[in-house]
């Protein structure tokens, strides 16, 4: 007898309650069923909608994401935080431990210290790369649900950084070498420490200083504006006419050593910025007679050619 009972309930269909042709008092049970089940499809559907959209923003990330459980074990990560840890194969790296991904030291110890509660920031090199690596704990310390990592790679900044230093450094020796020409010149003449036949040597030295004073400042502006991205006006240009007047700028200093320099060819048109190119030109002319020897030559030979 249970057997007979028991038989068409073994056979009920619980994936649709509904359906079921049995015991009418069994019904109500039937109708509760079904509805817990809606009632987990709906709260699936909104897991899977939110994991969707979760996916969707994390891989949309600029900055590498990674989302972990409280063993360490990757809940999801972007395509950025993959590649800045150079992880070759991205498929199935859910349910991974990290230290598979990635044997980072700073990382492990950043996730290791955030499931503890804390939240951390470290600084880290790989593959040539610096990263700057943020771990907070999800959850609370009594219970930890998992550590969210953010890495950054703040390369260019770190680069940017440390030419800005080596500028620093460069400017304030540049500007320094002339200020203390002028200052020492300055000092003998109030002194009274020079000849008066003298003087004006030492007054034309700085006026020279002086000159060099501000070419380095505007050099400093011109920079500043280039790494602005300041336009910078083009106009069709004489490369002769700009050799020309380079030459006539170092006559003074050219007599000094004993060079001679000459100017020949065609007018060579280019189109581009008047001040830059001249201050190419220049800076040629100008090496070469700096390095030159007593009695030799400069020869500036302007050509067009395809």
């Amino acid at each position: 007898l249970s057997k007979r009972i028991v038989e068409p309930m073994n056979k009920l269909n619980l994936d649709e309650p509904l359906e079921n042709e049995g015991y009418d008092e069994l019904s109500p049970l039937l109708r509760r069923i079904y509805s817990q089940q809606q009632h987990l499809k709906e709260q699936k559907n909104t897991l899977t909608q939110k994991q969707d959209e979760l996916n969707a923003i994390v891989s949309h990330l600029e900055e590498g994401m990674i989302l972990l459980d409280n063993s360490s074990r990757v809940i999801t990560a972007n395509q950025a935080a993959l590649y800045l840890l150079d992880v070759k194969n991205s498929n199935n790296v859910v349910g991974t431990e990290l230290l598979m991904l990635s044997r980072n030291m700073a990382l492990q110890e950043a996730v290791q210290e955030a499931l503890t509660g804390k939240t951390v920031t470290r600084r880290a090199e790989l593959r040539g790369r610096i990263l700057k690596i943020h771990a907070a704990a999800i959850g609370t310390p009594e219970k930890m649900s998992g550590v969210a990592v953010v890495l950054f790679d703040i390369t260019q900044s770190e680069q940017a950084e440390q030419r800005r230093r080596e500028f620093t450094a460069n400017v304030s020796h540049e500007l320094k070498t002339p200020l203390q020409s002028i200052i020492g010149s300055a000092e003998l003449l109030e002194n009274g420490l020079v000849k008066p036949e003298d003087q004006p040597r030492f007054l034309n030295r700085i006026h020279q200083e002086a000159d060099r004073l501000v070419a380095l400042i505007n050099d400093i502006l011109r920079l500043s504006q280039l790494d602005e991205g300041g336009a910078l006006p083009h106009e069709q240009v004489s490369v002769l006419e700009l050799a020309q007047a380079a030459a006539r700028s170092l006559t003074a200093q050219a007599a000094a050593q004993a060079v001679h320099i000459s100017v020949t060819g065609t007018a060579g048109t280019v189109f581009g910025v008047r001040r830059l190119l001249y201050e190419i030109a220049r800076n040629l002319c100008e090496n070469a007679v700096k390095y030159n020897v007593p009695g030799g030559s400069v020869t500036v030979e302007v050509a067009e050619t395809e």
